[in-house]
């Protein structure tokens, strides 16, 4: 029976975290800000668009199944804000 190496998978874990710059070390500059900037300026529109769908289409047609559908990716955008928010407090 093969062991789980769990200290390979932490090291896996902090690549994968310093490449996507979400590492807690990862020092904060302007393109750093920038980026996130950008990626929350979409993210926002993207927001505001899909909960205008679920407002104005899918609940007034009575269309509960896709209204949940579309909600998922709203409360992706509410924990990716947090997220963030939490990242700059720190």
């Amino acid at each position: 029976m093969n062991r789980i190496d769990f200290d390979e998978y932490f090291k896996i874990q902090m690549k994968a975290m310093k490449f996507f710059r979400v590492h807690p070390n990862t020092e904060y500059n302007h393109y750093k800000t920038l980026l996130i900037a950008t990626a929350l300026s979409l993210n926002t529109t993207y927001f505001v668009l899909l909960i205008n769908s679920i407002i104005n289409h899918d609940l007034k047609n009575k269309d509960y199944f896709n209204a949940i559908r579309n909600f998922v990716p709203v409360s992706y955008y509410v924990t990716l804000s947090l997220n963030y928010l939490l990242l700059f407090v720190n």
